[in-house]
């Protein structure tokens, strides 16, 4: 039984065994190895909630080396329901405003509901958090751990100066500083946040006037909907 359902346990198992007909330097000249899976199925839904797996597999070069992978593998389906993303955003706005977050704010977008952290400040042309960046997250992780069963998707973005090739790199380090955080404060583990940095390409408004760049200069934390 799995949360009070019954399901069908079943156990696969299989080997597989080949020889290249040909020898090709570097290329395998034989593959061997074995997988044991267990599956349970739900009849009552016609899926698959869970498995696990056992696998060892050997590749033989035309040197006689022998490189083996051996491990384990599992996967499980989680349900989710959809977002109340009106109620949710509305919630969260009120609560940035009673907290006194500056320069937050939070909105429904394609991918769940993002939270901006715009004018975000670091170390200058770095991607260390100063401490008043991260007293604000801080603050915003007791609005992302109401939803512990969300990924992450943290985007960085920069004001339009240096090469385009500069900000796109500063913009994915900058993510990355934010998601460590996040991650070194347990709102996530490591595994359930994303990252990526779209450099200057997405402004908020023109990058014509200071207030406008420290605007743009952002970090953005979704909630994924999918």
């Amino acid at each position: 039984t799995d949360s009070g359902k019954t399901l069908h346990h079943i156990e696969a198992e299989y080997t597989m065994s080949f020889k290249s007909p040909q020898a090709v330097a570097d290329y395998p000249v034989a593959t061997r190895g074995w997988s044991r899976q267990q599956i349970f199925w739900d009849n009552e839904l016609g899926l698959c909630p869970r498995y696990s797996e056992e696998f060892r597999i050997q590749l033989e070069l035309l040197s006689g080396e022998v490189i083996e992978y051996k491990g384990t593998a599992r996967a499980e389906l989680t349900e989710t329901k959809l977002m109340e993303r009106d109620r949710i955003v509305q919630e969260m706005n009120d609560e940035i405003s009673r907290l006194g977050i500056p320069n937050v704010n939070a909105q429904s977008t394609d991918e769940g509901i993002t939270i901006s952290i715009e004018n975000i400040q670091f170390d200058a042309d770095s991607s260390r958090l100063l401490p008043s960046e991260k007293f604000k997250i801080q603050k915003l992780a007791a609005l992302l751990e109401r939803y512990p069963d969300r990924e992450l998707l943290i985007t960085g973005h920069t004001a339009l100066a240096g090469t385009e090739a500069a900000r796109l790199k500063l913009s994915e380090e900058r993510a990355s500083a934010v998601a460590r955080y996040l991650a070194e404060i347990g709102v996530r583990e490591e595994y359930n946040l994303y990252t990526r940095g779209f450099g200057a390409e997405k402004p908020l408004v023109p990058n014509t006037t200071e207030a406008n760049r420290a605007r743009n200069r952002r970090v953005e934390i979704t909630i994924l909907e999918k």
